[in-house]
Formats: C-alpha cells, structure tokens, sequence
C-alpha cells in the first residue's frame, strides 16, 4: 500500500507498521501506550504513585523513572478521555505537517520540559508536582491551533485560538486550585514551547489575542467617541446657522401693521356696498377709505 509523503496538509505520513487494518504512525503509538499505562494503573493502583507521579523529592530520592513514566501511568477520567480524542485529532495532523523527525523531537521536548522545570522550581522552593499527561496533550493541542490560529471553528464561527485560551485558563485554574505552583510554571513553559517550536517549523501567524480582546474595545471607543464628537460639532454648526438664519428672516419681515377694529368695519360695509351697487355708488369719502386699507 503506497501513502506517500505528500506536502504539508495533504497526505499522512506513511504508518511505523500496521496492526491489522490499523495503521499504527508515532501519534497513534504513544496514544495506545498511554491508554495500556492506564489499565496497568486501575489494575494495580498501587503501581500508580510511583509511574504516574512526578514529584522532585523522590525524583532526587531515585525515582529517575518519573521523569518520563508519569505521562502514560495515570487513573481514567474525563479529563484523560478528551485529552486522548484530541490529541489524536490534532497530534495526527502535525506529525503530518511537520517531518517525522521534527514531530518526534516535539513530543519529547514536551515531555522533558515539564518535570525539568516542575525540578527547576522545586529546587527554587516553588512547590509543585507532575500527574499524568495532561499538560503534554495541551501542549500538542495549542502547537496545532498554532498553525492556524485565526481560522473560524464548526461551532459559531469562533477562532480556534479562543478554545485554546479558554481550555488553558481552567487548566491554570485547577492547578491553582490545588496550589501546584511548580505545574503552574510547566504549563506555561509547555505553552510557550508549542507556539515557538511551530514558528520555528515555519508557521509564523500570530494569535493576536491582545489585539482582539482590548484593541477591539479601544478601537470600538475610539469610534463611538469621534461619532459623538462630529454629531456635537454638527448639532452645534446647525443650532448657529439656524440662529445666523433666524436673525436674517427676522430683519427682512417687518411687523405687521396693526389695523383699528373701527377701520376694519368700515372697509368690510364698504366692500358690501360694492358687491351690492357696484364700484359707482361709492362717495368719495368711502373711495379714500378703501385706497388707505389697500396700500397696507
């Protein structure tokens, strides 16, 4: 069966073997490790604080096995199960993506550098222990939201790099929780080690999430503030030109006269008068009259 190497995003890497229909590739090794890790622990739960712990003093003590035992030896839960899902998902696509060689060298970069600084901060008297693969999951996750970390999910349409920052902060949560300052420390080295291995690799879009989050408020602001402004110089250009307007109408109108109520009777028995024996039976008097009320 020929699969071919392919360019990046297009064919899989070819399998380590196969077992059966199964084509078994680096991420799906270390994934069917962790999960025989986790039935040997629910078995035999006592083998559990000494696999899948890492803890400095019995590190220093002996325990040199911790370093790398502790990522496959852990109790089924929840959190493992989802961990697991994902990092098939995402971890099949970067050994895809990056060579094998570079995927290889990730996941153990990942896997070493949490007990080393977990070692670092015990020694520094920062307290803080390794429980099983966790962290390592969350690093493979955010170095394959890395390479796209601005493209729209399924759900909503959100950007895949807020689920990253979102399932990071309850992770960082949980371990306050428990006071893990030293897992705490590994989080963020672990973090920080995805998104600079990808950039490395050639992936260099950058997640912006400080832009997004307080720019887009500030820029939000900034706008509402300049359409406020232009509609107060625009309210107060209209209220003066219409005052300017008011002023010019008021010079040109010129007051009404104001006609007697006497004078008024007399034109309207007048105008009677003509309407009834026309315009030759008027005296004088009454002409003079009507050539006065016509001229205001």
């Amino acid at each position: 069966m020929n699969f071919g190497y392919g360019s990046r995003f297009e064919n899989w890497q070819p399998p380590l073997f196969q077992l059966g229909k199964l084509r078994v590739t680096v991420t799906v090794l270390v994934l069917m490790l962790q999960v025989l890790g986790m039935l040997v622990g629910s078995f035999l739960p006592k083998l559990f604080p000494i696999l899948g712990l890492f803890i400095p003093m019995e590190f220093r003590g002996g325990s040199l096995w911790q370093v790398v035992s502790y990522a496959f030896f852990q109790p089924p839960s929840f959190n493992f199960v989802l961990g697991s899902f994902f990092f098939y998902l995402l971890g099949s696509r970067l050994e895809n993506s990056l060579s094998r060689g570079s995927y290889v060298r990730f996941l153990l970069a990942l896997l070493l550098v949490a007990p080393v600084v977990v070692f670092i901060a015990d020694f520094l008297t920062v307290r803080g222990m390794l429980i099983g693969s966790d962290i390592a999951h969350f690093g493979v996750f955010v170095a394959a939201v890395s390479m796209f970390p601005n493209a729209a999910s399924f759900i909503l349409g959100i950007r895949i790099k807020w689920f990253a920052v979102v399932f990071g902060v309850i992770h960082l949560l949980q371990l306050i929780m428990v006071s893990n300052w030293g897992g705490c420390l590994a989080l963020g080295t672990s973090v920080w080690l995805a998104v600079w291995w990808m950039r490395k690799a050639g992936f260099v879009e950058k997640w912006e999430v400080v832009e997004d989050s307080i720019g887009s408020r500030l820029e939000r602001k900034a706008r509402l503030s300049s359409v406020r402004k232009s509609k107060g110089v625009l309210g107060k250009s209209e209220s003066a030109k219409a005052r300017k307007k008011k002023r010019v109408y008021e010079k040109k109108i010129k007051p009404r006269t104001v006609v007697p109520l006497k004078r008024t009777l007399e034109v309207d028995l007048i105008l009677d008068k003509i309407s009834a024996e026309g315009m030759h039976s008027l005296t004088d008097e009454e002409r003079e009259i009507l050539q006065k009320a016509s001229k205001r």
